[in-house]
């Protein structure tokens, strides 16, 4: 397994636990790496990185999760591989925007789709969103 297909698995069970999901262990030989309630889909299936139909109702949790502001636009710098997207997501306090606390722009060099580019926003933000909850 690359590098980058380690990524995405964890990325895909960090959204997973955030979704709601419960990762089981008890038929280890129909499913010797578990499997993810109420999907019935092990580690290797789950589908965030490459469905708009899994991650989108992640980035609706993750809006609705605190009083944030999610902000998406297009930059307006072309490459040869087409634009580039932008999210960004901020404190929203009493109307006002503070500056973001994670963005994320999608990254050229790997031509990246929009979807891939959600995909390591809802995971940055899942692993700082961890870390507030868990200080507190």
């Amino acid at each position: 397994m690359t590098a980058e297909q380690q990524e995405i698995l964890e990325g895909n069970k960090i959204i997973a636990i955030f979704d709601g999901c419960e990762f089981v262990n008890d038929a280890p030989e129909d499913f010797p790496n578990g499997y993810y309630m109420p999907h019935l889909h092990t580690p290797e299936e789950l589908e965030y990185h490459e469905s708009w139909d899994w991650i989108m109702p992640v980035v609706e949790k993750i809006a609705r999760s605190g009083n944030y502001c999610l902000k998406e636009h297009q930059s307006n710098t072309i490459s040869n591989r087409g634009y580039a997207y932008h999210i960004s997501i901020s404190n929203n306090v009493f109307m006002e925007v503070n500056e973001p606390f994670i963005d994320i722009t999608s990254n050229y060099d790997k031509s990246e789709s929009k979807l891939s580019t959600y995909f390591r926003f809802c995971v940055q933000f899942i692993r700082w969103y961890n870390k507030q909850t868990t200080n507190v």
